[in-house]
């Protein structure tokens, strides 16, 4: 069968030869988002919904007018240094998935190559913890303290109650 190029409404008739009503309405949708998008320059960026909540909330703080102008705000130098600051501080005070865990939250303010390197720690103590247990015969009371201690101390790491703190 061949078509001559006629418009949405002729392909939607032809269509609707061939596949269910539901299809060709489904069809006439993304259509219209399509046209609609390429006439206001619009296009998708994909995110987690983790990620878009954080955005959503991140254009409340700032009382930006949409996620365009918060994006702006965050790549460009115009005047927005105090606003920007004032809505960091904002955002950052917002708790996010308590499900996920503490760790995970300060993990993710990490750049790429520290977050790396705590996980490698996290990772390498793991495994000196195992192999300590697997060397332990005895089993006896205190021995997986002594072996964190003594990982802490290998590292060149304070024990918590040695740090002083400022009052």
């Amino acid at each position: 069968m061949t078509l001559n190029a006629g418009g949405i409404k002729q392909a939607t008739q032809v269509l609707r030869e061939f596949i269910v009503e539901e299809k060709v309405q489904a069809i006439q949708t993304r259509w219209r988002s399509f046209k609609y998008r390429k006439k206001n320059k619009k296009t998708t960026l994909q995110v987690s919904q983790a990620s878009r909540k954080k955005m959503l909330d991140f254009v409340e703080d700032a009382e930006a007018s949409g996620i365009d102008e918060a994006i702006d705000m965050l790549l460009t130098k115009k005047s927005y240094d105090f606003d920007l600051e004032i809505a960091k501080e904002k955002h950052g005070e917002r708790i996010y998935d308590e499900d996920e865990s503490y760790l995970n939250h300060l993990l993710a303010i990490l750049t790429k190559r520290d977050r790396e390197r705590i996980i490698r720690e996290i990772q390498l103590s793991f495994l000196a913890g195992w192999s300590a247990a697997k060397r332990s015969r005895t089993k006896k009371l205190g021995a997986n303290e002594r072996a964190a201690d003594n990982y802490i101390n290998a590292l060149g790491l304070k024990e918590p109650d040695d740090i002083e703190h400022l009052d």
